[in-house]
């Protein structure tokens, strides 16, 4: 067999042209492929700039979407590398032996790491919720997602890899004895859990929001943050519903120009989703009028010797951090930079003097009280103001 000739019949009355072939999803692909890396390598360093230098305090999820990005990026420069060089996006009959075996090999590669790619968002994902609230049912339910993740992700991937027997079967077209298993179910399979865990992401949080006692607009606000990640269970769907006639042809490298789309917007949006949640800390910290607020932030009353214009609000990136405590009130992490207030569904905030606001809870389990600190810088103060009770004029 001559690799360096088409090895697969062309259709009766289809026209080879080697030198000249027909092409398909080239730029749309190419234009997704790059702005996609661009936006969600940005936002992903935007997170990472939040988290280790604003807020001090890189976690395990910051550590999985990270090598999550990592994945992402391989998957993809697998995909536009194959474009650049003409063996995606071309009818298999008019490419060369030697070609149809490099493509398949690396779409091949490409399938295994999306099962890491995935598993290790959703656990940036999960480890978030681990810190969303100590009670027990809640995080017995994010360690069984855990555990599922994990083994679905095991099971599917040795079938990947260990697809035909023999081994070397697996990379070689040219290789006719031995015999080879279906691969079809496994990538459906793949799809179906994926979509299946995604939407169990979106809704494992909401009852424990809900049940918060806070304001309405602060709460509809952070549905909307775990409600971004709705937009992968699109995905996720859409590409279950290509992929099934995609497996079926025996022009693979032509079919596989929609899925692959797909493929690229999800990749991307997985990583833009998990870094939203750090965005509005991140502007109100370095272009806070950006979102209609000032940096000063505190109205906060005190005897001194000056005005202090440059007044910082400190709380916000604390709460990034995750505290630890044995009383049944905890702040929900790093959601927004936002204090949430109790775990218990009756408690409830009391009070704002914007220095203090106090937490009550259920009769006869006590109280807690939150502190905000405020910095004031002291400037010179002139003749005219000695002896004047200072105010720090935040807003």
């Amino acid at each position: 067999m001559d690799m360096n000739l088409p090895i697969f019949p062309a259709p009766p009355g289809y026209v080879v042209d080697l030198a000249n072939p027909q092409r398909s999803g080239q730029a749309a692909n190419f234009w997704l492929g790059v702005v996609g890396l661009i936006v969600s390598s940005t936002l992903l360093c935007v997170r990472v700039y939040t988290k280790a230098v604003l807020a001090r305090n890189v976690a395990a999820d910051d550590v999985s979407i990270i090598l999550a990005w990592v994945f992402s990026v391989a998957i993809q420069v697998i995909i536009l590398f194959q474009y650049g060089r003409a063996t995606l996006g071309i009818h298999i009959w008019e490419l060369t032996g030697n070609q149809v075996n490099s493509s398949l090999n690396l779409v091949n590669v490409a399938s295994i790491l999306y099962c890491p790619f995935l598993a290790l968002a959703k656990f940036s994902l999960l480890f978030t919720y681990l810190r969303l609230s100590r009670l027990r049912w809640f995080r017995l339910c994010v360690y069984a997602n855990m555990f599922i993740v994990v083994g679905y992700n095991i099971a599917l991937v040795f079938p990947l890899i260990f697809t035909c027997k023999p081994f070397m079967k697996n990379w070689d077209v040219t290789i006719l004895e031995g015999t080879c298993i279906n691969r079809t179910p496994i990538y459906m399979a793949t799809a179906v859990l994926n979509m299946v865990t995604d939407i169990v992401l979106l809704v494992l949080p909401i009852p424990m929001i809900v049940k918060l006692q806070m304001p309405r607009v602060q709460k509809a606000g952070l549905i909307c943050i775990f409600g971004v990640g709705s937009a992968t269970c699109v995905t996720s769907a859409v590409r279950l519903v290509l992929l099934f006639p995609m497996l079926k042809s025996l022009d693979l490298t032509w079919a596989i120009v929609t899925p692959g789309i797909w493929i690229l917007i999800e990749a991307n949006l997985v990583i833009i989703t998990g870094c939203l949640p750090t965005m509005r800390l991140f502007f109100r910290h370095v272009a806070p009028r950006l979102l209609g607020e000032s940096s000063i932030r505190s109205r906060t009353h005190k005897s001194g010797t000056g005005y202090g214009p440059n007044t910082v609000h400190q709380s916000e990136l604390k709460t990034m951090t995750s505290v630890r405590t044995k009383d049944p009130y905890k702040r929900m992490g790093d959601v927004d930079g936002v204090s949430l207030g109790s775990d218990e569904p009756d408690a409830g905030w009391q009070g704002d003097s914007h220095s203090e606001r106090a937490i009550v809870p259920q009769a006869g389990k006590g109280a807690i009280v939150k502190t905000e600190t405020t910095v004031v810088r002291s400037e010179a103060i002139s003749p005219a103001h000695k002896g004047r009770e200072s105010w720090s004029p935040g807003y």
